[in-house]
């Protein structure tokens, strides 16, 4: 928690500017790849899936050429931390803020990524997909995204905690906007979300590695597929 309040050790070489243009980015890439797959494979229950990954795809490019002259700054390099740990860490947090979410909501509900395979016939290709998206696309793109590029940026002007909690509601507006076609309850596609952006937030700046942060975006995805696994 000391680590959450105090300044980014390392400010990055990018303003907040172009951080919030790297989120534009990719919120653009998303929404595109999804209309393009459900476009090709209309019906299917899995073509948003498939949609967000070739998003995600986009979206790691993206960062990668935009910002290839600092890419020190993004912290992907190998870290001491133990990843393994950080791994567990995530799963049990995600155990937890499910407990809220289940208490808030009174139902037992899937993540928004994976509403629309729940009910249905995902078949192996569905469960490829999912499996594809929540622990690997999914991860990457979205914390070379905001752990990466927005998170260290935003710190450094507004500060640590309220650049944190910044960087945690603009993870839940992003779920909000990409992965909910109707919102239901607001609590499950948005609250929801922002505790878990807060959580690899609070990840990001103990270890200072957004590797650590895939790493923990890992965990919750392990958790979403799990209950999947029981909603089916």
């Amino acid at each position: 928690m000391r680590k959450i309040g105090n300044p980014e050790p390392q400010p990055p070489p990018w303003g907040l500017a172009s951080a919030l243009s790297a989120l534009v980015a990719a919120l653009a890439a998303m929404i595109i790849g999804t209309l393009i797959m459900l476009t090709l494979l209309e019906g299917s229950s899995y073509a948003p899936l498939l949609g967000w990954i070739l998003g995600s795809v986009v979206t790691v490019a993206y960062i990668w050429s935009a910002f290839r002259r600092s890419r020190a700054f993004l912290h992907i390099a190998p870290t001491d931390a133990r990843l393994f740990l950080i791994l567990l860490f995530a799963v049990g947090m995600a155990f937890v803020i499910d407990l809220v979410d289940l208490g808030i909501t009174g139902a037992f509900l899937p993540a928004p990524e994976l509403g629309a395979l729940v009910g249905v016939e995902a078949g192996f290709a569905g469960w490829v997909a999912a499996i594809l998206f929540m622990l690997v696309a999914q991860p990457v793109a979205e914390e070379l995204a905001f752990r990466g590029v927005f998170f260290p940026a935003v710190r450094q002007v507004l500060g640590g905690w309220v650049g944190w909690l910044m960087s945690g509601l603009a993870y839940g507006l992003f779920h909000l906007i990409v992965y909910t076609s109707d919102p239901g309850n607001l609590w499950h596609s948005l609250g929801t979300p922002v505790l878990i952006g807060l959580v690899i937030g609070g990840v990001r700046a103990s270890t200072g590695s957004t590797r650590a942060a895939i790493v923990a975006h890992i965990g919750f995805g392990v958790f979403a597929l799990l209950k999947l696994l029981a909603l089916s």
